[in-house]
């Protein structure tokens, strides 16, 4: 991202709102930091400092690209946008879509 461009800066904006941060880690991290080996799978989403999920730290913790790996992580799991779990907005394509247990348990 070129920091002098509108579209480089408005594009990392819609990727950050792809997400909803908690902020509830308690270890408070500063710097989200995933595991540089992990392409997917749940892996992708902890943080290698704390072990906490990618969502469970502060939104000024967590860079672009750690958004956006921990999104393409796993396509059969969706990622919370909005909301709470049970009463929320989510982002995935159809295999999470058609994920039974994610479907039961955010019921």
């Amino acid at each position: 991202a070129c920091p002098d461009c509108c579209v480089c800066i408005e594009n990392s904006l819609v990727n950050m709102q792809q997400m909803t941060f908690s902020g509830v880690c308690p270890h408070n991290c500063s710097k989200f930091r995933s595991n540089p080996f992990a392409k997917s799978g749940s892996i992708a989403r902890v943080c290698n400092d704390c072990g906490c999920d990618i969502q469970d730290h502060r939104r000024e913790a967590v860079a672009e690209k750690d958004v956006l790996k921990a999104l393409e992580s796993n396509e059969k799991v969706p990622s919370l946008i909005r909301g709470t779990q049970k009463n929320g907005l989510y982002q995935g394509g159809w295999q999470a879509a058609m994920n039974a247990a994610h479907l039961v348990d955010s019921n």
